[in-house]
């Protein structure tokens, strides 16, 4: 059996051609909208995971920064206090950054420990021959996936 991992599906097209040219194998796709792949014509052999249901998906970045655009908007709303507010929060800010430079790495490329999980389940039950990975982002997931096993690993 074939694994693809999508998380990010703005490359669902190219996914869904790959896998629509390979027909000869069956294909996991592992995706974060398993709606995006209901307008391609899919082998019927294709099953479509969604991976969105745990929260350990959630991409932490993209919801610090929105808490971030909402306590700036706040501090930037005219008073004195948010102007403090925000020096002092870009004081602690630059602190912060020159801490310690793995903290920085993990946060860069975090792993999806629960595709982690559902990866290593899905091995267990059917054997895993090829990874195939089509986002970047899921790149450090996949390499920590599959270790030192003999697992094909395909970055398209």
């Amino acid at each position: 059996m074939k694994v693809a991992l999508i998380t990010q599906t703005l490359r669902a097209n190219a996914c869904a051609a790959y896998i629509a040219a390979d027909d000869a194998h069956d294909y996991v796709i592992f995706t974060g909208d398993p709606g995006a792949f209901a307008q391609f014509d899919l082998p019927d052999t294709t099953l479509v995971n969604a991976t969105s249901a745990s929260p350990a998906v959630m991409d932490p970045t993209r919801a610090s920064q929105a808490a971030r655009r909402h306590l700036l908007a706040w501090m930037r709303g005219g008073t004195r206090v948010g102007r403090l507010a925000e020096r002092v929060a870009r004081k602690v800010r630059s602190l912060w950054r020159q801490t310690d430079e793995t903290m920085r790495e993990a946060q860069a490329h975090p792993l999806n420990s629960y595709l982690i999980d559902r990866l290593a389940v899905l091995e267990e039950a059917e054997g895993v021959e090829e990874l195939v990975v089509f986002d970047v982002f899921d790149l450090p997931t996949a390499l920590a996936f599959r270790g030192t096993s003999a697992i094909r690993l395909l970055v398209r």
